[in-house]
């Protein structure tokens, strides 16, 4: 299963070197909501090309609309990462946020749904 190469990491957000992102060889690559990079970035980035994530394109951005830590959407986020680290899964993430928020939101999701 899915683990989180950086666990050592002590602080809540930090920006870790390309040194260190070569050392762990992520499969996948998450990144906060709140980066001012994007994936693509990422994917592009000469320094990056030969980590696994990098080279599969498995580089993934949260989407802002369901990214809050310390909300009710944490389930959310949780599913978004599970269709992303498990994609032969097929949940349908986009489907359970949309149930989400009609329900206690009382409105569709518009954000992304990839």
């Amino acid at each position: 299963g899915a683990h989180n190469v950086a666990k050592e990491i002590k602080l809540f957000m930090t920006t870790v070197s390309f040194e260190q992102i070569s050392i762990w060889n992520p499969d996948v690559i998450t990144i906060s909501a709140s980066a001012k990079y994007t994936a693509a970035d990422v994917i592009n980035d000469p320094h990056l090309r030969h980590i696994n994530a990098v080279r599969q394109k498995r580089v993934y951005k949260h989407p802002r609309e369901i990214a809050g830590l310390f909300t009710p959407r944490v389930p959310l986020l949780l599913a978004w990462h599970t269709a992303k680290f498990y994609p032969e899964l097929m949940i349908d993430w986009a489907g359970i946020t949309d149930k989400f928020f009609k329900k206690f939101y009382g409105v569709l999701y518009h954000g992304p749904r990839d």
